[in-house]
């Protein structure tokens, strides 16, 4: 036998000591309910999920007897801490290393199991133990033809380890029918005879009935009550339907397969047709999920459901813009928001002196923990009308040089985008002045150029000046 480490021992002694008293003064007022605690189910040949889809239907059946508690591997982990998770799962398949530790939690009864699949059939088996006593009080293991049984299966052997389903909980009568007629019935893996047959004698619980006759099959979990005739119908189709599982991340998203709601994940839809089908996946706070499914044999779909809202960054050059999201103002850029993924938007950013910009945004889909979508602006300058003041009057004004250059002759107006333009103004016979001006944001302006005659023009002037004064007999 596997000895389990003193230390653990010690540990759970120091918990039941600490909670004794108090249990001890509760017990006197009200009935404690006696607690079991679930393992996992292991899972041989068979994909971990499903395993894992089993135990959380165990776990939930169990929990629909009123005289119990349970408590699942997962609750237990996290209350010992996961210091002490490789101890107990190092108890393996031992009674009495199991029961040593469980009962020190006070628990009363241990339920472990696993799933096992041999040629075309699946084989789940089921162990209650007695914690205090360390030893097997009920066993339970059957198999079925069809994976789309399992999740039934799980149902009747939490029940039969509980002791539903057996002689104490009295007998009841099954008859089946099938359409065509004349299919070949199996009772829990037994056969019992051709359609339209009737089964007496049958223990209260759920029961897996399958009928074929050819290529034709169907199968189903059918409850037995105690004195009464359960009665099933099971129309036969071509081929082998098929069994689908859906699950999700994150899990209990509502599932609809066809057009109608099947549950939440995990999810077994079961006598699935071959053939094309919809699926659609949802959950509050997620983005639906819509996909074809081609099922050509049993399958496992896995959906990653990607949040309904998606972080954005807006940023624009230079800051300080206003940011309008459909028409609505969220703030001054840079600013952070959330928006609804996989929608279109349109975002305008706005500043005084500048161009309203406006764009088509579409909002991308992103796993949990991904960096906010970037949205950048460069905003345009907006021109503003400047006056051209020059004298002389026909006086040539140039502003800028390269592809910007601009020529104007005279006065007048132009339009110059804000900023710093160099400036020159020239006209022969008079000197060319030059000079750098700043054109204010979002307003106009006046540039004033009065330019001074040359030395050559005034000596020239003078010269003729003169000339005419002789001429008119000076």
């Amino acid at each position: 036998m596997k000895m389990v480490p003193i230390s653990v021992v010690f540990y759970f002694l120091f918990l039941a000591m600490l909670f004794a008293p108090s249990l001890s003064r509760a017990e006197g007022r009200v009935r404690r309910k006696q607690q079991i605690m679930v393992l996992d189910i292991s899972a041989q040949g068979v994909d971990k999920k499903l395993a894992r889809s089993l135990t959380q239907t165990v776990t939930a059946t169990l929990g629909q007897h009123g005289d119990y508690s349970v408590t699942s591997q997962e609750e237990m982990l996290t209350m010992l801490g996961f210091e002490k998770e490789k101890e107990i799962l190092g108890c393996e398949d031992e009674v009495s290393c199991l029961a040593e530790i469980t009962g020190a939690m006070g628990a009363r009864y241990l339920v472990k199991g696993s799933v096992t699949k041999v040629g075309g059939r699946w084989f789940l088996g089921l162990v209650r133990i007695d914690v205090m006593q360390a030893r097997v009080v009920s066993r339970f293991r059957e198999a079925v033809g069809d994976i789309g049984l399992l999740d039934d299966l799980a149902v009747k052997a939490a029940n039969a380890v509980m002791g539903v389903g057996t002689a104490s909980g009295g007998k009841g009568i099954l008859m089946v029918k099938t359409e065509p007629a004349g299919a070949q019935v199996r009772v829990d893996g037994r056969d019992v005879g051709v359609a339209p047959v009737v089964v007496k004698d049958l223990f209260t619980g759920l029961h897996m009935v399958e009928a074929s006759k050819g290529v034709l099959k169907r199968s189903r979990g059918v409850e037995v009550r105690a004195g009464q005739v359960a009665r099933a119908f099971l129309e036969l189709v071509a081929g082998k339907l098929r069994t689908v599982t859906v699950f999700s991340e994150p899990p209990e998203a509502k599932v609809t397969w066809d057009g109608k709601e099947v549950g939440a994940t995990p999810v077994v839809v079961r006598e699935v047709p071959s053939g094309s089908h919809r699926l659609e996946v949802s959950l509050a706070g997620y983005l639906k999920h819509n996909m074809r499914v081609d099922v050509t044999g049993d399958q496992e779909l896995n959906v990653r459901l990607l949040p309904a809202m998606r972080d954005v960054w807006i940023s624009t050059r230079p800051k300080g813009a206003k940011i309008l999201v459909s028409e609505k103002l969220v703030g001054e850029a840079p600013v952070s928001l959330s928006l609804e993924a996989d929608s279109k938007y349109l975002i305008k950013a706005s500043a005084p002196g500048y161009k309203l910009l406006e764009k088509r945004v579409f909002i991308k889909p992103a796993e949990p923990g991904t960096r906010p979508q970037q949205i950048k602006f460069d905003l345009e300058l907006f021109p503003v009308d400047v006056e051209l003041a020059v004298n002389p009057a026909n006086s040539l004004v140039i502003i800028g040089q390269g592809k910007s250059r601009l020529e104007h002759s005279g006065s007048g107006t132009v339009r110059l985008l804000p900023g710093r333009h160099k400036v020159l103004a020239r006209l022969d016979g008079y000197k060319t002045v030059e000079k750098e001006v700043d054109v204010p944001l979002g307003r106009s302006s006046r540039i004033e150029f009065s330019l001074e005659p040359s030395p050559a023009l005034l000596e020239y002037e003078a010269d003729l000046a003169s000339k005419r004064w002789q001429a008119w007999g000076g």
